[in-house]
């Protein structure tokens, strides 16, 4: 038999054999959108355009995140006024302290500046010895803390003049160490200048521990009145606003006690550190000498070489934030209860506060509009 091929055929067979294969290597619908995609972005300079639905469902995200944190704002503002409250709700200075370091949070202290403190403030709010003196390991720690303030106090009232007077005068000097000030001849000015032209390194390093010693003297009264003012109108805003419990004759004594102590070591370091710099023989003891008058007059503050008092008895942040947010705007407790606050706000967590009236069952909203109520 003879067999004839029709070659229109064939191709016709071949076209059919290739359909499947073109329908498998041809993409989803999908494809074909994003290649529309694809285009439109070309064409809109390659900046991907967002559709109506994506734009919708942005915008809702965004009133969302503001709703709540608009509501956190005011639940934020809320733990403050209550933390306002229950400081000024304290019955003895140890609550007040108490209060001051639970209520107070740490994220409210961002901006606040600390109120630098010492042993006599410490004092003012009654502070030093925690009222646990006892016959325990706790009392005999709180009685030696209060003695070593006792002892501090007085070594920096007594130890300037008498460390002045033991050059000028003599005091408790062996007679082999005093100075013979009778020698001393003003109007011989060649004679006075001696020092400058045989010990001259010695001098100048003197007059400049000397020149630092006095301008520091003056920065740290500067400073001290400062923060001893804003201690005082906080007690005297304290005192006010407090109905509990008023600062005793005790707290008040040590105040303005610091204030006179810090004073008068400032003033009898710098006339002792001329005659005891003055004096020096050799530049390590002028070194010397300066740091001793530096340390004298900073024993009693806060983290100094002796531990009586350390930073943990002293919330210097958080008395700062009191200062700042209820002395300085004399703040006072509202009894009224604002509009809009957390426990009136729409349970749909918009941030905004519920509709005023009532439902068609008599109950009041818990939504703010129609939209929040309906879903």
């Amino acid at each position: 038999r003879s067999f004839t091929f029709d070659d229109d055929d064939d191709d016709v067979d071949d076209e059919e054999a290739l359909i499947p294969v073109q329908r498998r290597l041809q993409g989803e619908p999908i494809h074909s959108m994003h290649h529309e995609t694809g285009m439109h972005q070309r064409k809109s300079g390659g900046k991907r355009v967002e559709t109506q639905e994506e734009k919708k469902i942005r915008r809702m995200l965004e009133k969302q995140n503001q709703a709540q944190g608009e509501a956190a704002t005011k639940q934020e503002a809320k733990r403050m006024e209550s933390a306002k409250k229950q400081i000024l709700e304290s019955m003895t200075t140890a609550d007040f302290l108490e209060s001051v370091e639970i209520l107070i949070e740490e994220d409210w202290l961002c901006n606040i500046d600390s109120l630098p403190g010492s042993m006599y403030f410490i004092a003012t709010f009654g502070d030093l010895t925690k009222d646990n003196v006892g016959c325990n390991l706790v009392g005999v720690k709180a009685a030696a803390r209060f003695l070593g303030c006792l002892v501090i106090g007085t070594i920096q009232f007594v130890s300037g003049p008498i460390v002045f007077f033991s050059i000028i005068a003599n005091w408790g000097m062996q007679p082999g160490s005093q100075y013979q000030w009778q020698n001393w001849d003003l109007s011989d000015g060649y004679e006075s200048l001696s020092d400058w032209r045989h010990v001259k390194v010695k001098k100048l390093m003197g007059m400049l521990f000397l020149f630092c010693f006095i301008l520091n003297g003056i920065f740290v009264l500067l400073d001290g009145k400062m923060v001893w003012f804003k201690i005082y109108n906080m007690l005297q805003y304290l005192e006010r606003k407090t109905p509990n419990f008023d600062f005793n004759c005790v707290s008040v004594a040590s105040l303005y006690a610091g204030a006179f102590i810090n004073c008068w070591t400032v003033l009898w370091c710098s006339l002792a550190s001329y005659v005891v710099v003055g004096g020096s023989e050799t530049p390590k003891d002028v070194l010397l000498d300066s740091l001793g008058m530096l340390f004298l007059y900073n024993l009693d503050s806060i983290g100094s070489e002796l531990g009586f008092v350390d930073a943990d008895d002293w919330p210097g942040d958080r008395l700062g934030w009191i200062f700042e947010e209820m002395v300085k705007k004399n703040w006072e407790p509202s009894e009224e209860t604002e509009e809009g606050t957390v426990e009136n706000m729409c349970i749909k967590g918009c941030g905004r506060p519920v509709a005023k009236g009532l439902d068609a069952k008599g109950r009041p909203y818990d939504t703010c509009c129609r939209g929040c109520g309906s879903g």
